[in-house]
């Protein structure tokens, strides 16, 4: 695992493209607000998966081991870095994935002015503090865009079977018999191993999903219905803002 550290600045903020070393398992001694304006960003911890929309920020708690991916060939990120002793709110403990204000988002793009700076001017400094007093508020307004992850042998064989076939019809009875399980042990195994029942893992992971293909502009909201398998466009729509509190068509590419 690689530590990834800021220099030995008071604050420190991020404007670019992934790098190689974010794709690999890393931790910071530090908290990262992460937003993508540009493309889909998945962030993988030992216990989940999350994915960050583009418009979306993350936070990432200080000392989280975690990796950094995306297919989106047009991926670009904005960030800013804050010292673990300025995370003490409680909100600050977990990771979180949310919508932000336009007033946020105009202030973390204000901020690559500061992408090569070496040292922190007053300015700067007091212009993070006020990012940072504004995350509660803003992070409160966080979404669930998130799927546990296991290592269980038989259960991640069957989360991959669900991955590879997501456009089908998909009950946990064939699933069950498919690997040869009861309905009734496979719920079970979900609710012990994921946290999770099955109908809602497979919720959130088709939701996930056409997030994906929606952001590649390149299906209308009735392709992705079908896609991720639903045969109802008023019942996906429904799902999915139940989901994101958003309608498809916003995360659509602009």
């Amino acid at each position: 695992m690689t530590n990834i550290l800021p220099p030995s600045k008071l604050n420190f903020v991020i404007h670019g493209n992934l790098t190689e070393n974010e794709a690999i398992l890393h931790e910071h001694s530090v908290g990262q607000l992460l937003y993508a304006e540009k493309g889909v960003l998945h962030i993988e911890y030992a216990d989940k998966k999350i994915l960050l929309p583009a418009q979306y920020c993350s936070w990432i708690p200080p000392f989280s081991v975690h990796r950094l991916w995306s297919s989106s060939s047009d991926i670009f990120i904005r960030g800013i870095y804050f010292e673990s002793h300025f995370c003490k709110n409680k909100v600050f403990s977990t990771s979180a994935v949310f919508p932000l204000s336009n007033v946020l988002k105009e202030m973390i793009r204000y901020t690559a002015k500061w992408h090569n700076h070496t040292e922190n001017s007053d300015y700067e400094n007091t212009f993070i503090k006020c990012v940072r007093q504004m995350l509660p508020d803003e992070i409160a307004a966080a979404v669930k865009l998130e799927i546990p992850v296991t290592g269980h042998p038989l259960l991640s064989r069957i989360l991959n079977y669900i991955a590879e076939n997501i456009q089908n019809e998909i009950r946990i009875q064939g699933i069950g018999e498919l690997f040869g399980i009861s309905g009734k042990t496979l719920h079970r195994l979900f609710v012990k191993e994921l946290g999770l029942s099955f109908s809602i893992y497979l919720m959130f992971f088709r939701v996930m999903k056409a997030i994906e293909l929606l952001n590649e502009g390149n299906h209308s909201v009735k392709e992705v219905t079908y896609l991720v398998g639903y045969n109802s466009i008023p019942s996906f729509s429904s799902i999915f803002k139940q989901v994101t509190g958003a309608n498809p068509q916003s995360f659509i590419k602009k």
